[in-house]
C-alpha cells in the first residue's frame, strides 16, 4: 500500500485507527478494507471503485421471511412469525431478486449465492449455503412429509422435465440441476406446477397457497386489461342509481292500460279504412 506523505494527515489516519471501531456498533460486519486504509487510498489517489465488500456467514441454514419483488408470487409477503438457526446475524440484500436475508456472522465466506427453498408460497423462508446442498435436499424432502416426492417434477429455472421410476433419485437429480441454475447466478425461480399439483392433491398444502401459487404468470404486464365479467365504476354506479328509483305500479298500470286501448283503437281504423265501397246492384223482375 503507498505511503501518505502528509504528515497532518498521515497523524489523523494513525489517531482514527482505534477510534473508527468504536463507531461500528451494528450488527453488520463485512471483511472489506478497514476506514483507515479507504482514506489513506483516496488521499494517495489509489482507491479502486471496483472493489466490493463480501459479506460472510456460518454454515448452518437461516429461517428468514420474505419480501416482495416485482411478477413472482414466490416474493409474497409471509404473515407467519419466523425464526433463525443462528445467534449473531446481519441483513443482507440477498441477490434472489429482493429477498431480505438474514445472514449469519462469520469470516471468509462468500454469500454471494445461497441456495433457497422453493416452496416459499407456504411461508417457508429457509436458505442454505451454496455447498451444503445435501442438508438442502434434505430440506426440501421435509415439505412431502412421508410421502415420497413425486415422480414427474420440473426445473424451477428451465423446462427440463425429469422422470423415472425412483421418485427419490429423480427428485435428487431435479435439485441438482436446479442448484447448477442458481450457482450460475440466476434467480427468477419459478413455480413447478406438477410439483404443487401433487402436494395439493395429497393435502400438503392449503387450497389458499395453492391458489396463490397458480397466480403466477410470465405473460407481459398489458395495460387495460381487465378480468373477466368486469364492470366499470361508471356502469356500476348507474346500476346501483337504477335500482334506487321508485316505482309506482298504479301510475303504471294506468299507462298499460292507456296504451292498449290506444292501440286497439288504430287497428280498428286501419281494418275500416282497409275496405272498399262496393257499389249495391239490384235486378228487378220483370212481369209479363
Amino acid at each position: 500500500m503507498a505511503s501518505c506523505d502528509n504528515p497532518s494527515i498521515s497523524r489523523y489516519l494513525n489517531d482514527s485507527v482505534d477510534a473508527l471501531p468504536s463507531l461500528l456498533t451494528g450488527t453488520h460486519r463485512t471483511s472489506c478494507l478497514s476506514m483507515p486504509s479507504l482514506l489513506r487510498q483516496y488521499t494517495n489517489g489509489t482507491y479502486n471503485a471496483s472493489t466490493r465488500p463480501i459479506t460472510s456467514q456460518e454454515p448452518a441454514s437461516t429461517i428468514c421471511p420474505c419480501s416482495e419483488y416485482d411478477e413472482s408470487v414466490f416474493s409474497r409477503q409471509s404473515n407467519k412469525t419466523t425464526t433463525t438457526m443462528t445467534s449473531h446475524q446481519s441483513v443482507q440484500i440477498n441477490p434472489i431478486a429482493g429477498w431480505q436475508l438474514l445472514v449469519p456472522e462469520a469470516s471468509q465466506i462468500n454469500t454471494t449465492v445461497v441456495l433457497p427453498c422453493e416452496f416459499i408460497p407456504i411461508n417457508c423462508g429457509v436458505f442454505f449455503r451454496p455447498d451444503d446442498f445435501e442438508n438442502w435436499l434434505a430440506h426440501s424432502l421435509t415439505h412431502f412429509n412421508n410421502l415420497p416426492p413425486p415422480s414427474k417434477c420440473f426445473c424451477i429455472f428451465c423446462d427440463e422435465e425429469f422422470e423415472e421410476d425412483d421418485p427419490h433419485d429423480n427428485w435428487r437429480r431435479r435439485m441438482m440441476h436446479s442448484r447448477d441454475h442458481l450457482i450460475d447466478g440466476e434467480t427468477n425461480i419459478r413455480p413447478d406446477f406438477s410439483v404443487l399439483e401433487y402436494m395439493s392433491r395429497n393435502g400438503l398444502m392449503s387450497d389458499a397457497d395453492y391458489t396463490l401459487a397458480k397466480q403466477y404468470t410470465e405473460r407481459p404486464s398489458v395495460h387495460g386489461l381487465v378480468r373477466k365479467g368486469f364492470v366499470t365504476p361508471e356502469a356500476k354506479y348507474k346500476r346501483e342509481r337504477e335500482s334506487e328509483v321508485p316505482h309506482n305500479l298504479q301510475k303504471e298500470e294506468r299507462n298499460r292500460k292507456r296504451s292498449d286501448h290506444t292501440h286497439k283503437g288504430i287497428e280498428h281504423q286501419r281494418s275500416t279504412s282497409s275496405r272498399k265501397y262496393m257499389p249495391v246492384s239490384i235486378e228487378h223482375s220483370k212481369h209479363t
